[in-house]
């Protein structure tokens, strides 16, 4: 039988330091990252430092936080891989600039809804569709014991198909504005809510308080702010 454990992480450092304190206690394992497939030759084999060098704005925030891991498979008996495809992370980075446009209009008064829901939406189908993909490479690489972060809830019904007994841990429960905006459109792709008036009320009300973190990031710092916006999770 093959284990996996999917973490539920955010990009900061002091968050996967919790993720590493956890895996440390195994002797080894295989640790399937959610970066680009790219990346793994670079950070598998000693190239971390060149990759961390030239990342841009997107991916470099990423990289720095999963230092604590590559620290940790280059004393342990540990691989690392990163198994998003890298169509979707592509896609994802492009939602993210897309989502700092509709801040910057949010900011002169322009919130349209729409915007905001078809640009998070293409992300999450993007989760979705890549999801199968996505397990089928970790199943070829997995070992007895893996640790990954962020897989897909699609990823993780093909993985269990595939053989693997997954289980969920989080460590830290994340509430940033944009978190909740994604659980909300995520809601709605699915139909379990309908767009209301209550509906958009919130979602106005979660964009003014997404406007303030980035805000508040400008001003401390990523890492930092959010701490803000997390507390320790009890599973």
């Amino acid at each position: 039988m093959r284990y996996a454990i999917n973490f539920l992480v955010v990009n900061t450092r002091w968050c996967y330091e919790g993720v590493v304190n956890r895996i440390a206690v195994h002797e080894k394992g295989a640790i399937f990252l959610d970066l680009p497939r790219s990346f793994t030759p670079y950070i598998s084999e000693g190239g971390y430092r060149y990759l961390l060098d030239s990342a841009n704005i997107y991916h470099s925030q990423s990289l720095r936080a999963v230092q604590p891991i590559v620290q940790l498979a280059e004393k342990g008996d540990f691989k690392v891989y990163c198994y998003k495809e890298d169509k979707r992370s592509a896609i994802d980075e492009n939602t993210s600039f897309q989502l700092l446009i509709l801040v910057l209009k949010a900011k002169l008064g322009r919130v349209n809804l729409d915007e905001w829901i078809e640009t998070i939406a293409e992300a999450l189908n993007s989760e979705r569709d890549f999801g199968e993909y996505e397990a089928n490479y970790i199943s070829e690489r997995a070992e007895k014991f893996n640790f990954c972060m962020n897989l897909s809830n699609t990823a993780v019904e093909h993985l269990e198909e595939l053989g693997l007994e997954v289980k969920y841990e989080q460590l830290y429960v994340f509430k940033r504005p944009i978190d909740l905006l994604y659980e909300m459109v995520n809601e709605l792709l699915s139909g379990r809510v309908e767009r209301d008036r209550k509906f958009e009320t919130k979602m106005f009300r979660l964009i003014e308080e997404h406007m303030r973190f980035t805000d508040l990031v400008a001003d401390i710092g990523y890492e930092t702010a959010c701490r803000f916006f997390s507390q320790e999770s009890d599973s």
